[in-house]
């Protein structure tokens, strides 16, 4: 696996208001494949839009996710935070600011599976008190 390392101590945060989040010419390939998975990947996402990133299995949209959150290094380009490089953001600062949910139907199966259970406890405590 491709190292991390840790900023030098020049930013001590991560940025608090956030306009934008870029990917500027990102490539990224597994330690287990020599093929790229992104390639010269540009883009740029401003405060409130909504995107999404839809490819055939393995086309790299959690690829996209994870480089932003910095469980990978970019072999090449450099992904940005307004104009503050990720890699130049204390990790534990950056991912205590983002918040991640990767599509996964066990996911939203067992979020709902929860809901349910606690709605029917719900329902069972005012029966009981009302005596039904």
């Amino acid at each position: 696996m491709k190292g991390y390392s840790e900023p030098d101590a020049a930013k001590d945060s991560a940025p608090t208001d956030i306009t934008y989040v870029e990917f500027d010419d990102v490539r990224f390939s597994y330690d287990t494949s020599d093929e790229e998975v992104l390639r010269d990947m540009p883009f740029t996402v401003g405060r409130g839009e909504l995107i999404a990133f839809v490819g055939q299995s393995s086309a790299g949209e959690s690829t996209i996710i994870s480089l932003f959150a910095r469980m990978y290094n970019p072999d090449a380009g450099e992904t940005r935070v307004d104009w503050t490089a990720t890699d130049e953001i204390p990790i534990e600062a950056w991912r205590d600011r983002i918040s991640i949910v990767f599509q996964d139907p066990f996911i939203f199966n067992e979020i709902f599976s929860i809901q349910h259970q606690h709605r029917e406890l719900r329902c069972n405590s005012r029966r009981s008190r009302r005596g039904v």
